[in-house]
């Protein structure tokens, strides 16, 4: 693994690994959080774990992620700019799920959208940030 000709350290390389696999495993557990009116025969994390701790533990992968993006971004010494977006998209979405833990409903069940609205954010981001970096934006 080479980034500039020069040799990449393994581990930033598998801390970059896990920063995509986490928001990915906060999907799905953020696809089977349901409100207590919403819940039917299907087993969900909210009927296993709860209404409480499932959108937390989804909210613990994207927190880690938010401050896994921040370091990778001091590391590489990436924009202000990139790192302003990853927090606000960090405090958005957890301010959306913790919004559902406070009172679980379906009108504030916004845990889904949330993590997907963080991923797809996310990955934008990282694109436009290698775009800059590079020097093609």
């Amino acid at each position: 693994l080479f980034v500039s000709g020069d040799q990449a350290h393994w581990g930033l390389f598998a801390g970059l690994c896990v920063i995509y696999t986490l928001p990915m495993l906060a999907w799905e557990i953020a696809r089977k959080v349901r409100a207590p009116e919403d819940e039917d025969e299907y087993l969900t994390y909210t009927r296993r774990w709860g209404t409480r701790k499932a959108p937390l533990v989804a909210l613990a992968h994207l927190v880690f992620t938010t401050f896994g993006l921040i370091a990778w971004a001091l590391v590489f010494h990436l924009s202000l700019l990139f790192i302003t977006v990853i927090c606000l998209l960090g405090f958005a979405s957890a301010y959306m799920i913790i919004r559902f833990v406070r009172n679980p409903t379906s009108r504030t069940n916004l845990v889904r959208p949330a993590v997907e609205g963080f991923i797809i954010v996310f990955q934008i981001a990282v694109l436009l940030e290698a775009l800059h970096k590079g020097g093609y934006l």
